[in-house]
């Protein structure tokens, strides 16, 4: 017994007309819906949509085919811009080194620039300030500027001090610079010497506590000498029962 699902549909896809035979929906078909196709019938709900094929031109392009969708990345909040920094002493570093440099052959020009050098670097940090030559060429320098200063301050003296050693006719024209390196060097010179002193006092203060029956006014070096010389006491001992040209390196 035929149930509907065995009962083939004869109805037109397009215009839902229904024929008689198989046949005659075709013919119907072929000159009523010229354009038609199996694969243009729209898709029944619930049936799984399967994506195009992509071929090897679409997947190296990318195109074709269900894509699949990424999740959106987080949208970084802007950079922050920190607070300005005075770039004066930036500034005004062209105005004393030029005046240095070029001293012994334009004297007046770099008079004239040994002169501006006090305030020649304020005025133009506050001429500049907020432009685009601030924003990407001072400021940098500005923000990083005790860097840059340390590092001159422990490089800048022994580096000029080597050119003049070798070409003693630039001595007129670095021994400036090089005063100058050395007087930025002292606030290092300072914090070391603090904290060389704080060392100091720790190393003596260790060494009392380990050596308490030590005499009073023993500083740790005096207690250094006197462990060393007991630990080569064994040598010492040998130096003095061996003739002097068989014993070599003997510490005193």
């Amino acid at each position: 017994m035929a149930t509907d699902s065995d009962v083939p549909d004869l109805r037109c896809p397009v215009c839902e007309e229904t024929f008689g035979s198989p046949g005659g929906r075709a013919s119907h078909l072929h000159y009523k819906h010229p354009d038609w196709s199996p694969a243009a019938a729209p898709p029944v709900e619930g049936d799984p949509v399967e994506p195009p094929k992509r071929g090897l031109l679409g997947r190296l392009l990318g195109g074709g085919g269900k894509k699949e969708l990424r999740p959106e990345r987080p949208v970084k909040p802007p950079k922050r811009v920190g607070k300005r920094v005075s770039g004066a002493e930036v500034l005004a570093m062209p105005f004393e080194q030029g005046a240095q440099l070029i001293g012994s052959w334009r004297p007046c020009t770099a008079r004239m620039l040994a002169w501006q050098a006090p305030w020649g670097g304020r005025v133009l940090d506050e001429a500049l300030a907020g432009s685009f030559i601030d924003r990407v060429a001072v400021q940098p320098l500005a923000r990083n500027y005790a860097r840059y200063a340390a590092l001159g301050a422990v490089m800048g003296p022994p580096m000029l001090a080597f050119v003049i050693e070798g070409k003693p006719q630039l001595a007129q024209t670095l021994m400036p610079e090089l005063r100058r390196a050395i007087r930025s060097a002292a606030p290092y010179m300072l914090k070391a010497a603090k904290q060389k002193k704080i060392e100091d006092a720790e190393i003596e203060t260790a060494f009392r506590e380990a050596y308490p029956t030590a005499p009073d006014g023993m500083t740790a070096d005096s207690m250094i000498d006197e462990l060393l010389a007991e630990v080569f006491e064994p040598l010492r001992m040998k130096a003095q029962a061996t003739p002097d040209e068989e014993v070599e390196n003997v510490p005193a």
